[in-house]
Formats: structure tokens, C-alpha cells, sequence
């Protein structure tokens, strides 16, 4: 028998690399990864849980997602790219003699960036299908003008703060008795 040529395999040093939330959550460290070329982790996104981030335990229903966009100085820098109620979360809340009004709207912020915000407003009591509309429709004129007038960083600071749901709820409470707003869903489409 012929005797079958070996190579050297080159062992391939690998380093344990930070992973950085983006400076909204003002670099907080979310991670690390274990690589042997740090860029190549470029363009992956990295998911955690809101109560890790701002030590809050009323957040833990919550997620959001980082997109690692470059390696400098031997970290990663991530970019906020969405946030996300848990299923359960959105569950709990529809109870019966109670409405929910969803929707799902994009809007451009000062800043040219393109997002998309998915808000659930629950009534305090049955409602007829035109009060739901007309939610409906408050909420999205509200949330136009909210969010023309912010830039990308302050929005995401007052969605996770909750100080965009408050105004949302004291606006529309004005026309129907709402119970609670909450944002389900919040996308960067660009």
C-alpha cells in the first residue's frame, strides 16, 4: 500500500473579544465572542435581554438586537437595530371585556432612518369599531409627529425609558379610555 501524504495542520490562535451595546446603552459591554478574525464577526447580530442592560426587572419581557458593525480598538461596536415584546408578555395583557388595537407603521426620524413601531393600545372596556379606529388613526398622526422631530438615538432612548408609551397613552386616553400602550415591536429597516 501506498503510504497517503500528510499535511501539517496549522492550529489557529483565537481571542475572546468584547462585544459592546451601542452608545445609547453607553457602550455597555453585552458579551464576548471567541474568534480568530474579529472582522468576520461583522454583520452579526447579537440578542439580549433589557433587564441585563438597564438593571431594570420590570424589562425581562423584553428583547433587543445589536448588529456588530466594526472591530476597533480590540472591541466590537454594535449598532441598536430592534426591540421585542416576548409572546407571553402580549398574552397576559388581552384579558375579556377588554379591546387591544395593534398596528405596525414605518416613519422617518430627523435623522433620515427609516423605523418601524409596532404599538398595542389596550382599552380599559369594550369598545365599538369606530373608537378603535379612531386610535388607531390618533396613534399613527401622533407617532408621525413625535417622531419627525427625533433623532434616531433620542427615540430609542425614549422607547426603552417607556417615555414614548406614556405620551402615546395620555394623548389617546383623551378620546378613549386606554389602559395601557405598549410598543411590541420596534425595527431600523435602514
Amino acid at each position: 500500500m501506498a503510504k497517503k501524504e500528510t499535511t501539517a495542520q496549522v492550529k489557529k490562535n483565537k481571542k475572546w473579544v468584547p462585544i459592546l451595546a451601542s452608545k445609547e446603552f453607553s457602550n455597555y459591554q453585552i458579551g464576548e465572542t471567541y474568534v480568530e478574525d474579529p472582522t468576520k464577526s461583522v454583520g452579526t447580530t447579537v440578542e439580549v435581554n433589557l433587564m441585563f442592560l438597564t438593571n431594570d426587572s420590570k424589562k425581562q419581557s423584553n428583547n433587543v438586537k445589536f448588529k456588530i458593525v466594526e472591530y476597533k480598538e480590540n472591541n466590537l461596536f454594535t449598532e441598536f437595530i430592534s426591540y421585542e415584546l416576548q409572546k407571553a408578555q402580549f398574552k397576559r395583557l388581552s384579558r375579556p371585556g377588554k379591546e387591544k388595537v395593534e398596528d405596525s407603521f414605518s416613519y422617518v426620524t430627523k435623522d433620515n432612518k427609516n423605523v418601524r413601531i409596532k404599538p398595542i393600545l389596550i382599552t380599559r372596556s369594550k369598545a365599538v369599531n369606530s373608537k378603535l379606529t379612531s386610535i388607531r388613526i390618533t396613534t399613527r398622526q401622533l407617532l408621525a409627529d413625535i417622531i419627525k422631530k427625533m433623532n434616531y438615538t433620542d427615540l430609542v432612548r425614549d422607547l426603552i425609558s417607556g417615555n414614548l408609551q406614556k405620551e402615546i397613552r395620555n394623548r389617546v386616553n383623551k378620546a378613549v379610555p386606554v389602559g395601557s400602550c405598549i410598543i411590541k415591536g420596534f425595527v431600523k429597516l435602514n
